[in-house]
Parts: C-alpha cells; sequence; structure tokens
C-alpha cells in the first residue's frame, strides 16, 4: 500500500498574520486543490483521509467531486503544535518561518517542528501500513492501491 501525504492549499490568514480559529483556503489554495485533480485521478486513491480541519477538508473536495470515495476523518492529523507562538513577535517569526523555503519548525516556540509531526505520525500509525511515503504533490506517482491524506499544513 502506498500511502501519499498531502499538505493543504495556501490558507487564508486573519488580521494577526497568523491563521484564525476556522481557516479556510485562499483563492490560491483552492487553486491548487483544482490543479491536484488530475494527479489524483491518474493514482485513483482508495481511501482519502482528512483531519477534518476546514482546509484539508477544502483541499480534497475537488477530487472527491470527481470520485465515489467517501473521507474518512482521522483528527490526530489536526495541526502541528505551534506552540507559543501567537505571544511572540510577529515580524520575527515571519522572517524565520517564511525563508523560501517555507519550513515549518515551531520548536523555538515550545511547539512541533515538521520532522517531529512526521515522527509522531509515523510512531502512531505506522503499524497500520505496510509502506508510508511522505510526497509533495510533485511526487505523486501511479500506484495500484493508494490512500490521500490532506493534512493540516501548506502546499
Amino acid at each position: 500500500m502506498n500511502i501519499y501525504l498531502i499538505r493543504h492549499g495556501d490558507t487564508e490568514l486573519g488580521t494577526d498574520g497568523l491563521y484564525p480559529k476556522i481557516a479556510n483556503l485562499s483563492a490560491l489554495g483552492c487553486s491548487q486543490a483544482r490543479a491536484l485533480v488530475p494527479l489524483l485521478i491518474s493514482i485513483a486513491p482508495d481511501t482519502i483521509a482528512t483531519s477534518g480541519v476546514e482546509r484539508a477538508d477544502q483541499t480534497a473536495e475537488p477530487y472527491l467531486a470527481h470520485s465515489k470515495t467517501q473521507p474518512v476523518r482521522i483528527p490526530e492529523f489536526d495541526e502541528i503544535g505551534i506552540g507559543n507562538l501567537r505571544s511572540k513577535n510577529l515580524s520575527e517569526i515571519k522572517k524565520k518561518l517564511f525563508a523560501n523555503p517555507f519550513v515549518p519548525d515551531f520548536s523555538d516556540y515550545d511547539g512541533e517542528s515538521s520532522s517531529d509531526f512526521d515522527s509522531d505520525f509515523l510512531s502512531n500509525h505506522s503499524s497500520n501500513f505496510s509502506s508510508v511515503l511522505l510526497l509533495d504533490e510533485s511526487s505523486l506517482s501511479n500506484s495500484d492501491s493508494s490512500t490521500l491524506v490532506p493534512l493540516g499544513s501548506s502546499l
């Protein structure tokens, strides 16, 4: 079995520059989600799993409209831990986090890094799968059996 972890599309930010409690995809994020459809059709995943977070569900919606698959909600896919981010200097945080390429590492703020999040996911869920592939949308390829997992993070 192949598992494709796909991070959600670009997301609208709140006035403070952070995600609001309910964060939806931006216009760019909606375009990114639509752009995934041909790739996902070529893979034909057996299962679509999301965290249930709005932006993850919105990333899966264009593909789900073309398939007969019903999504499975897995709340453990929710969010990377951002720690005490909201009490810090936002301009300094943005300089660090939004350097090119973007690396979601919140360990300086008592949160977790993307590798911490990935390791936690793998240690808690890898026994359920024969193989796990951590890929981005540019790495998707054909497979006989696959799972699409829009996570709560950006494409």
